[in-house]
């Protein structure tokens, strides 16, 4: 095993001794493979265990109905199951009695500045062709045609050029105070600066009554202008990264019993089976 720093080695351990009350979950790179649209199926269970015994919260850019149908095989039912979605642009609770879900907060976009319409048409024009630029609720998205994402090597690189070349954009035209632009590895989002994964945990610890360092965070792109930076940062929960790792104590790596450094869905399920959770 390796690590950062003293700080982080012991911050580690802490972890696997800790027994968490709440867990919250990135989708891409974590749960599934990056740019693949399966979660695997030890994994898919152990998910489901413990969405059945404390609350249980799945984050990620994309809208709220993409997020229900992955969402949908993991449940099983529970009461204390959550979707943020958009970045944190909205906070969804499942309602087990309706079968639904109802939104508990959410990030108007600031119209005022720009409407995400007028922001939309500006980036389809400045941007090269083959970019597609869609708005949303509480946020707009930015991503290659389909056959882009045949090649996941590729489409990473791909990614971090459009972030660069839309936070290129936002600046010149003036609005970057307004707005953050994040890479998620298969494309662009663009959100409120009030949005963002760790502030909608936040919201929800205090809606929960949960202390924040009783929270698992899982994601795998805790770089500067990745889209869980905020979201691993160590100030939103205790993270551990299944991707990238960063500088600093936090997010935390996932080892092997080998000491091999785990990636993706598979150090997803190891940590799941290494860790505590609080009756």
């Amino acid at each position: 095993m390796k690590f950062h720093s003293p700080e982080q080695e012991k911050a580690y351990h802490q972890a696997l001794k800790h027994k968490f009350k709440a867990m919250a979950f990135d989708i891409d790179g974590t749960l599934t493979k990056l740019a693949k649209i399966t979660i695997p199926s030890r994994l898919l269970i152990k998910l489901g265990e413990i969405a059945r015994q404390i609350p249980f919260m799945i984050c990620s850019g994309r809208d709220i109905d993409h997020i229900k149908n992955k969402a949908a095989s993991i449940n099983g039912g529970s009461k204390n199951f959550f979707i943020i979605s958009e970045n944190g642009g909205a906070t969804h609770s499942y309602d087990s009695k309706k079968n639904s879900y109802t939104e508990l907060f959410n990030i108007p976009w600031p119209d005022k500045i720009i409407t995400s319409q007028e922001l939309t048409y500006l980036l389809d024009k400045k941007l090269p062709w083959k970019i597609q630029v869609k708005s949303r609720d509480h946020s707009i998205v930015l991503y290659y045609p389909p056959v882009f994402y045949v090649f996941p090597t590729l489409i990473v690189h791909l990614s971090k050029f459009l972030a660069n070349a839309t936070r290129r954009i936002i600046k010149k035209e003036g609005y970057e105070n307004y707005f953050d632009v994040e890479d998620s590895g298969i494309g662009t989002i663009i959100i409120p600066r009030e949005s963002g994964k760790g502030k909608a945990i936040k919201r929800l610890s205090q809606y929960l009554k949960i202390p924040l360092r009783d929270f698992l965070v899982v994601g795998d792109m805790p770089e500067p202008g990745k889209n869980d930076a905020e979201f691993l940062s160590g100030n939103y929960g205790t993270a551990f990264s299944v991707g990238n790792q960063t500088h600093n104590t936090f997010p935390l790596p996932v080892y092997n019993d080998h000491g091999k450094k785990l990636r993706g869905p598979e150090g997803t399920l190891y940590l799941l089976n290494e860790i505590g959770i609080a009756n």
